[in-house]
């Protein structure tokens, strides 16, 4: 953490196993305007959502460690499959206030359906950690969940995201249809894109699953529960500076990072 003295005008970490988490970022950068922001991806060991908890959490408490993370005033885990598995550890091996991206998202599921039929679609560490199934129930014992991994979703997005919002391939128009269709058959009312990955998707979903169903992102509600943290902690930053954001790629992709980075931020 930076002195005292410096601590709100130091920058806010945000972390991922790739380029999904850059949707979060949109929402921090909207919600939180004259903030500075470092957003580190780790492609360089991607995808997180087919390893174990055990290799999450070594991953993930390797790459808060980061140069680029030294001197920052708050982190956001901007990837679901690493607060499932790490957000714990993460939080208990950095001092300052850590945000995930699974509880904004239970509250938004809990208080927009209206059938009590909810469909997850994540990785499948993410599925396999039963997370959200946990929590759902717990706060609404006559919660159906069901829950869908989809790495390939989590592949296509993190390589072709050009084309899943540009012109998506008859191939990705399918694989979005499989995923979707155990949501349909459930007769689920809500769906949550449990991946940070998976919000480029979402006009992909909605022709398929129609007006009627919502889909939800955990992203604003992450982006205001930093907000007001930064707010309560007297840790907002108060400079008139314009503010700036660093996008790093772990494996030295940042032309592809920087691409994709301006399809998303745009």
């Amino acid at each position: 953490m930076p002195n005292t003295t410096d601590i709100k005008n130091a920058p806010i970490g945000v972390i991922d196993s790739g380029i999904g988490g850059i949707t979060v970022l949109r929402e921090l950068l909207r919600t939180c305007p004259t903030e500075n922001f470092v957003y580190i991806g780790d492609d360089a060991n991607s995808p997180y959502g087919t390893r174990t908890a055990e290799d999450i959490q070594q991953l993930s408490l390797a790459l808060i460690k980061h140069p680029k993370l030294v001197s920052i005033k708050a982190l956001v885990v901007a990837c679901n499959t690493i607060t499932a598995a790490a957000l714990d550890d993460i939080a208990q091996n950095y001092e300052g206030p850590v945000f995930g991206v699974i509880e904004p998202g239970i509250e938004e599921v809990l208080a927009t359906t209206k059938n009590n039929h909810v469909g997850i679609l994540a990785t499948t560490a993410t599925v396999e950690s039963s997370v959200f199934d946990r929590a759902l129930k717990s706060a609404n014992p006559d919660i159906e969940v069901t829950s869908v991994g989809a790495p390939k979703l989590h592949e296509f997005a993190e390589n072709n995201l050009d084309l899943v919002l540009g012109a998506p391939t008859q191939e990705i128009k399918e694989c979005v249809v499989e995923h979707i269709a155990p949501f349909i058959d459930a007769g689920c009312d809500t769906i949550l894109l449990a991946c940070t990955h998976f919000p480029p998707y979402e006009a992909l979903i909605r022709d398929i699953v129609g007006p009627d169903v919502n889909i939800i992102a955990p992203s604003v509600n992450t982006a205001k529960a930093l907000r007001d943290t930064l707010e309560e902690k007297d840790l907002a930053n108060q400079t008139t500076a314009k503010p700036n954001y660093e996008i790093i790629s772990t494996a030295g992709n940042d032309e592809k990072f920087k691409k994709f980075s301006e399809l998303l931020l745009k």
